[in-house]
């Protein structure tokens, strides 16, 4: 029997406002494109995650596991450590003129967090998330 493969993964969809439903389903739609064999889901409850119509997507997806972080529970959400490295390790004296520039310091961080699977696994590993 082979062992179960267990890689971890960081997408992203950065935006310049709130995110709804429809973005949260795009972005879905994107990663289900890019990993049609199925994939899980470290998520909060913020609202547009819990959505009728993002539920409704995902039960027509079995191969998609959703694992829900306890509300109120930052320290479990492996997703704040990225944004602590992001923010205080790769942007920490950056000074952007504009909103450009942020942003594509913030992409280019995300992406070499994204290709260090030994970091990805580290801030899996720091909430102390039981996989």
């Amino acid at each position: 029997m082979a062992p179960r493969r267990r890689r971890f993964g960081l997408s992203w969809a950065l935006h310049r406002h709130n995110i709804r439903s429809a973005e949260v389903l795009r972005f879905l739609q994107a990663l289900h494109r890019h990993r049609p064999h199925g994939f899980t889901l470290i998520w909060d409850r913020h609202g547009p995650h819990r959505a009728a119509s993002v539920a409704t997507w995902l039960g027509q997806h079995p191969r998609i596991v959703v694992e829900w972080l306890p509300a109120y529970a930052p320290e479990l959400n492996p997703v704040e450590p990225v944004w602590s490295h992001t923010t205080h390790a790769d942007l920490a004296n950056l000074t952007p003129d504009d909103l450009a520039i942020l942003e594509g310091a913030v992409l280019d961080s995300l992406t070499a967090t994204r290709r260090q699977p030994w970091l990805l696994a580290a801030f899996i590993h720091a909430a102390e998330l039981e996989l």
